[in-house]
């Protein structure tokens, strides 16, 4: 039997220096991912990032970090600059369910606290929309015309008195539906509210505002949360993905006002003669003299025995870190960079970030604040009687991509250009005016039509105006 032949292993010609260099790499980056997950190094603990993160801290990180309460804000301030329409029938006159939905959102100004409750609800897990209703119970006690299982029941009328907005740290869950053959099973039941707490209130620490507990029943109550995954009443705060940028952000801007406010004013070295010894008043004089130096307008020295010399200051502009740090927070929160820092330097955002970010905004206003923030609240107006019963009804919101009058005006000036650089040039020999209009200004035929048959007409008049002949009677 032959022996079977092996087939020698193919060799690759490979620059021994890449190689080195590709190991090199290799162990670097391992040695990189060892340090991230090494429980001896812990990132949270060098970097001073928080284990835990607690609904207080975003509270706190909102009303005094400018950058987190954008995080927190710029969706429901995008989402709401236009207001949605609840419509019953697509044609024919506004019905009375429509009418009464548009009286009862004149009246109460329900989508100004709808996009007040959006904000609030997106600074922890939750908020909560209160409603005053004039049934004459204690607010704690169930209102008529809903059930447990929060289905619409019996011919309840109520009145809507006035809506009221609670952050989670104001509106505490007592209590939950434990029932797990309940449409609300894992909701919350009871709540208990903070009115007016200090601190948390619009009003001032002078002003001195009540603290108000009460117990409120679920039914007056509707409970929203943003970006929901495996739970139905807690959402995940919009600032938690990148609440370790916003603390780098703090550390650049606070460490940046305080290195400017330590280095930008110089220090001063003294040094004494060896041989000297100052007594306790000149010590006490000395100290004195440094001290309104330092921090009074006094800008000269008057010292005895002592050299002074100035140190340089060491100022190093935060721009770069900033810049870095706003762009990953930008990216965590997939909001375009110039959109998310406003007009930044002049810069406006370009037209295509425009469309895109408005079409996350549009799947938002349609996959959840329709279904999980309006219809929740019309559906408890018409369980209550505060508004008829429709047969259905539909939210909707208008195209955010609608041109703008300056838009419009924009564009306007465009065709006007390309109108005149089309005469001008004598393109028409090229290609006639039918194909310009249509083709390349994106007019419809029928309005290609009655432009060209106007200009033509205008052309008539103004040859027929014109004395290009002989006048009758004078000789050739």
């Amino acid at each position: 039997m032959a022996k079977k032949k092996v087939a020698p292993k193919p060799t690759t010609n490979v620059d021994p220096l890449v190689l080195n260099e590709y190991i090199a790499s290799r162990a670097s980056l391992a040695r990189l991912m060892n340090s991230v997950y090494d429980d001896n190094r812990n990132l949270n603990t060098s970097c001073h990032y928080p284990e835990e993160i607690t609904d207080t801290m975003y509270r706190e990180m909102y009303k005094r970090e400018g950058i987190g309460a954008r995080v927190v804000n710029i969706f429901p301030e995008k989402c709401w600059q236009v207001d949605p329409s609840v419509e019953e029938n697509a044609e024919g006159d506004a019905t009375e369910f429509e009418t009464a939905v548009l009286d009862l959102v004149n009246e109460k100004n329900i989508w100004h606290y709808l996009a007040r409750i959006d904000g609030l609800s997106g600074i922890a897990n939750y908020g909560v929309l209160l409603l005053g209703i004039d049934d004459g119970k204690d607010i704690g006690q169930p209102v008529d015309g809903i059930n447990e299982d929060g289905m619409k029941e019996g011919d309840a009328e109520h009145n809507l008195l006035y809506l009221r907005t609670f952050d989670q740290t104001q509106a505490k869950i007592l209590e939950y539906n434990d029932d797990a053959t309940s449409p609300r099973f894992g909701q919350p039941t009871l709540y208990e509210i903070e009115f007016f707490k200090p601190g948390q209130s619009s009003a001032s620490v002078n002003a001195n505002p009540k603290v108000k507990v009460l117990k409120v029943h679920w039914s007056r109550c509707i409970h929203i949360a943003d970006n929901r995954h495996t739970s139905e009443t807690f959402g995940t705060p919009r600032m938690e993905s990148g609440f370790n940028r916003l603390l780098d952000l703090r550390k650049t801007l606070g460490g940046s006002a305080e290195m400017y406010w330590k280095g930008a004013f110089p220090g001063v070295f003294l040094e004494m003669n060896d041989t000297d010894e100052l007594t306790t008043a000149e010590k006490e004089a000395l100290k004195e003299e440094i001290l309104n130096y330092t921090n009074d307008l006094q800008r000269t020295l008057a010292l005895r025995n002592v050299k002074a010399s100035s140190i340089s200051p060491q100022v190093v502009s935060p721009k770069d870190q900033f810049e870095t740090q706003l762009k990953a927070l930008a990216i965590t929160c997939g909001i375009p960079l110039r959109i998310f820092a406003g007009n930044e330097a002049g810069e406006l955002a370009s037209s295509q970030d425009e469309k895109n970010f408005n079409g996350t905004l549009a799947y938002r206003q349609n996959k959840y604040l329709a279904p999980m923030v309006i219809r929740p609240v019309i559906d408890r107006f018409i369980a209550f009687g505060i508004l008829p019963e429709p047969e259905k009804y539909v939210v909707t919101w208008p195209d955010m991509n609608e041109d703008t009058p300056d838009a419009i005006a924009e564009r306007g000036v465009k065709l006007v250009k390309m109108m005149v650089e089309y005469v001008k040039g004598g393109a028409e020999n090229i290609m006639d005016r039918m194909d310009f209009l249509t083709k390349v200004m994106g007019y419809s035929s029928e309005e290609a039509e009655a432009i060209i048959e106007k200009v033509d007409n205008a052309i008539i008049e103004d040859t027929e105006g014109d004395d290009y002949g002989i006048a009758e009677g004078e000789d050739g």
